[in-house]
């Protein structure tokens, strides 16, 4: 299974780097990696978002932490702005702030899509090549 998988990776030119017995830590675009422990039967696959990505800026994490992180900040920064909006009244200032939230969150959303899409589609590709 192992040897199937470096066939394919160098088949398909990708940067990859062999970590002990069983993993694999393949490089894939913009600073996302993706774990690949070999075991007898089974494959496990964990993404990790290297620093200095365009996602999560200087912290290194996996990609499901950093999208769960990410839920529950803009959920609660959306509570903490329309708490503030009902109180105070200047329609400048409002609309201003709430361009950059849906900037931000629009951001957000593409970017993390972008890294998701990577992730799985890569993920399929791995277990296509092993059938």
């Amino acid at each position: 299974m192992k040897e199937s998988i470096l066939q394919n990776l160098k088949k398909y030119n990708h940067n990859f780097q062999l970590e002990g017995k069983n993993k694999i830590r393949v490089k894939l675009a913009l600073n996302l990696d993706v774990l690949i422990e070999v075991s007898e039967d089974k494959l496990k696959f964990e993404s990790q978002l290297v620093a200095w990505n365009p996602l999560s800026g200087a912290l290194e994490t996996s990609l499901k932490k950093f999208v769960k992180a990410t839920f529950f900040w803009m959920l609660v920064i959306s509570i903490i702005y329309f708490a503030f909006a009902s109180i105070y009244f200047d329609l400048s200032i409002l609309l201003y702030n709430l361009a950059i939230l849906i900037g931000s969150l629009g951001y957000i959303s593409f970017v993390g899509s972008y890294f998701f899409i990577t992730y799985e589609s890569f993920k399929t590709n791995v277990m296509l090549w092993l059938k």
